[in-house]
């Protein structure tokens, strides 16, 4: 394949970040280093894991310059940067919020991939956050990078459609593509000197960074909105509740789910099991059915699997102190 005549330095850390470095350097991109955050311990056992973007790179593209710095955005590695004299910065889900001295260093542009319609859903969960919106389309915006978060002006936008049975694994595959098939796009355009750049307008909205308690389902919510909620935390970290199952209270994380009815008739907020119906819960305005779950310390199993695990078949009664 041609090789790209401009030279990047990619910052960028989880399985979105992966995927659009994996496309850049399939299309023979010229990438002169690769920026991500520090190794860390999983919660359980202590074992230290390096991050998503590190282990692609390790093993795939093992002579490609890698860094980890603490922070990024030090005069020490400015200069290291510097000595790269890159073209373009590339930045997809890093985790820091990049100086503007470290912004200066690229000779072209310092590029951001954002998963939403700017300047709507700024900030560290976009694309969570439109799940638990109950949008129906999304957008994905490459923007340049400027010193207030996500307010530079758009270079491409693109959207997808999303249906209410897509959770945040199955819709953030489909961003891939579409990020992936816009960046290309924008680079071949900016080779030939043909961008163009367009100011944000709208109402400016923005995002929370997710924190642990989050993923919890409160049970007195509408059946939409914890449909919503279990989409939005699909398979990672899972949506979760708490749980008595003969006699005891256990952790279960609800992976998939649908609704079963919803006729604004107050249920009980109980769980009843049966071979033809399978798990259902009552909500305040209808009665949702669990699909898939993961037990505590358990892999993800369809929810059948559970049903005939479960020696004691009388309900579970969801515990409310959590929510």
């Amino acid at each position: 394949m041609k090789d790209s005549t401009q030279s990047i330095i990619f910052f960028g850390t989880d399985l979105f970040a992966t995927h659009i470095l994996s496309a850049l350097l399939f299309h023979g991109k010229k990438v002169v280093a690769v920026v991500t955050k520090g190794d860390k311990a999983k919660e359980r056992g202590g074992k230290v894991l390096p991050p998503p973007v590190k282990k692609f790179l390790l093993e795939h593209y093992p002579n490609i310059p890698l860094f980890q710095p603490e922070k990024a955005s030090t005069p020490e590695f400015a200069s290291i940067l510097r000595s790269f004299t890159p073209d373009l910065f590339v930045v997809v889900s890093y985790g820091e919020i990049i100086s503007e001295a470290l912004l200066a260093i690229p000779k072209q542009l310092p590029i951001n991939i954002h998963p939403s319609f700017l300047p709507k859903y700024r900030g560290a969960s976009p694309l969570r956050s439109a799940i638990l919106e109950g949008d129906k389309e999304i957008g994905v915006a490459i923007i340049e990078m400027v010193k207030k978060m996500d307010a530079g002006d758009i270079l491409k936008m693109g959207k997808l459609n999303i249906s209410e049975k897509e959770n945040h694994s199955d819709i953030e595959k489909k961003m891939f593509i579409k990020a992936e098939s816009l960046l290309l796009e924008w680079l071949e355009e900016c080779e030939k000197n043909c961008v163009s750049k367009t100011p944000q307008k709208g109402e400016v909205t923005f995002t929370k960074k997710v924190t642990k308690g989050d993923e919890w389902i409160d049970w007195t919510k509408s059946v939409d909105t914890i449909l919503n909620h279990i989409r939005a935390f699909g398979d990672v970290p899972g949506a979760i509740t708490e749980v008595e199952l003969e006699g005891k209270r256990v952790l279960i994380k609800i992976l998939r789910g649908e609704k079963y009815s919803s006729d604004g008739v107050a249920y009980p907020q109980t769980v009843g099991f049966s071979k033809k119906e399978g798990w259902l819960v009552g909500c305040k305005d209808g009665v949702i059915r669990i699909c898939r779950v993961q037990p505590e310390s358990k892999k993800s199993m369809d929810v059948q699997d559970f049903i005939n695990g479960a020696r004691n078949k009388t309900p579970i009664v969801i515990v409310q102190g959590r929510v």
